[in-house]
């Protein structure tokens, strides 16, 4: 018994810790705009949906990246996905049978070193 809850609880664990990243060619579905760091921080979501491929694309390599170098980038955050630690914004059109105002894409960060661990989309595109 006590095997059975040491693997539910470990495969739990690694539910919890790990990453996400969406696949960028699929934010294209939104848009692309070559992303301008100025435009971004006046746009509305739509807007900013449109730029977002183009900013995951001169960031391929997210893994190098912080927080804090994204939200440099992109500003404050828009909205809240899991963990303050998370950048998120509202990005793109409203989509279709969620509350949500738009789509929320989250940078995920490791919660000790802030680099980029994946990137999450909800809902998925």
């Amino acid at each position: 018994m006590k095997t059975i809850w040491a693997l539910l609880a470990s495969s739990i664990l690694a539910l919890g810790c790990s990453s996400e990243t969406t696949d960028i060619d699929a934010v294209k579905k939104l848009g692309e705009t070559e992303f301008n760091k100025e435009q971004w921080r006046e746009a509305d979501a739509i807007t900013r949906g449109s730029m977002l491929h183009s900013y995951l694309k001169q960031h391929e390599s997210l893994s190098q990246l912080t927080r804090m170098q994204i939200e440099q980038d992109l500003g404050p955050a828009t909205g809240y996905y899991e963990y303050d630690e998370f950048p998120a914004y509202y990005v793109g059109p409203k989509p279709d049978g969620v509350e949500q105002p738009a789509y929320l894409v989250a940078f995920i960060t490791d919660h000790q070193t802030g680099m980029v661990k994946g990137v999450h989309i909800e809902p998925p595109l």
